[in-house]
């Protein structure tokens, strides 16, 4: 077994501290935290989606019937 001794982040030195400062921890925790921009993000992909569908709908040629088709293929 190994013997770990522990010693408090503060006490660590500059190099091995793999953590933010108390204060900047504080300061971040304050609200943002980017939750806004995630939902900002969210809704202008789903308006794209809805534009991109509407457009699609309009550029493309409406389906037609093809009745001759229908009354050859029932005819048999």
């Amino acid at each position: 077994m190994f013997r770990i001794n522990y010693r408090p982040p503060e006490l660590l030195p500059p190099h091995q501290r793999d953590f933010p400062p108390k204060k900047l921890l504080e300061e971040r925790s304050s609200g943002d935290d980017g939750s806004w921009q995630l939902a900002l993000m969210v809704g202008l992909y789903l308006v794209a989606m809805c534009a991109g569908l509407a457009l699609l709908g309009l550029f493309t040629s409406p389906t037609e019937v093809n009745t001759v088709t229908a009354h050859i293929l029932a005819g048999r």
